[in-house]
């Protein structure tokens, strides 16, 4: 063999040890597809069949996460809470009029993090999911300058 082919006969050796790409859709001859890939909440105690919701005063704070890694958030009055549920899907285009809201979370170690931009300003949430099920979140508006702890408890579809 001569010296020349040794860097070739290496690349291949190297691209056939890795493999190819797992996309998670069933291949020829297997028609199972493979595991789905895991998301941004994998470790977490995190429900999809179901929004959190939390309350202060007359109103009503529903959100939902997805695994891709989105949190659909809006907010109302009690006198329309039946209505808000139906919101809350993945590719919710956001209304910050309505206090609606479709933004990413960034998730690290056990906590969350996500940023909601009304109008105004913004308003930032950090925190996690507690070791009952409940998200509990630390609400800060950068508009006011308030602060408050909000858990939201979990409500199955």
């Amino acid at each position: 063999m001569r010296p020349a082919n040794i860097p070739c006969l290496l690349f291949i050796s190297l691209l056939a040890a890795c493999g190819g790409s797992d996309t998670g859709a069933a291949t020829e001859g297997n028609n199972k597809p493979s595991s789905p890939r895991t998301g941004p909440f994998e470790g977490l105690s995190t429900r999809y069949d179901g929004y959190y919701k939390s309350e202060a005063a007359d109103i009503v704070y529903l959100i939902r996460l997805f695994p891709e890694g989105n949190a659909v958030l809006i907010n109302g009055v009690r006198q329309i809470e039946d209505e808000l549920p139906g919101n809350l899907v993945r590719d919710a285009v956001p209304d910050p009029d309505r206090g609606h809201y479709n933004v990413m979370v960034d998730v690290r170690n056990d906590s969350l993090f996500f940023v909601t931009t009304p109008r105004r300003g913004e308003i930032s949430y950090s925190g996690n999911i507690t070791p009952e099920g409940d998200l509990s979140l630390l609400r800060q508006s950068h508009i006011t300058g308030k602060r408050q702890v909000m858990v939201y408890r979990f409500i199955p579809d």
